[in-house]
């Protein structure tokens, strides 16, 4: 069971998705699990999140209970699997660091219109 402070961080998923455009029906659901293991039974502790794309068509964010102790390090995570999840794309594809460039650089042009410093 999440404890209040764990619901509230995760409960920004949805602004997370209004901030980078994301339209509503192509939100995806976020699970909360505990750890990310290899199949000799080894964590691996750096994974702070997962993009799942099953055969079946399953699509979700699988978020490292970890991560909600911290509201930056949940951001931070959400918005890269969120990356992977619209680009399809691996960390060290160009489409996926691409992603991000284009909403910091749409971020910035919604927030300094022309002729404001």
């Amino acid at each position: 069971v999440l404890t209040p402070e764990e619901i509230q961080i995760l409960s920004e998923g949805p602004s997370l998705d209004d901030y980078l455009a994301v339209p509503q029906d192509k939100r995806i659901e976020v699970r909360v699990y505990s750890g990310l293991f290899t199949d000799t039974g080894r964590e691996i502790v750096t994974s702070l999140g997962v993009h799942i794309k099953t055969k079946d068509g399953e699509n979700y964010m699988g978020i490292k209970r970890d991560t909600l102790k911290d509201r930056k390090t949940f951001v931070e995570t959400y918005l890269h699997e969120r990356g992977h999840e619209v680009t399809g794309a691996p960390d060290e594809d160009r489409s996926f660091t691409g992603y991000f460039t284009n909403n910091l650089a749409r971020h910035y042009i919604e927030s300094h219109p022309r002729g404001k410093k």
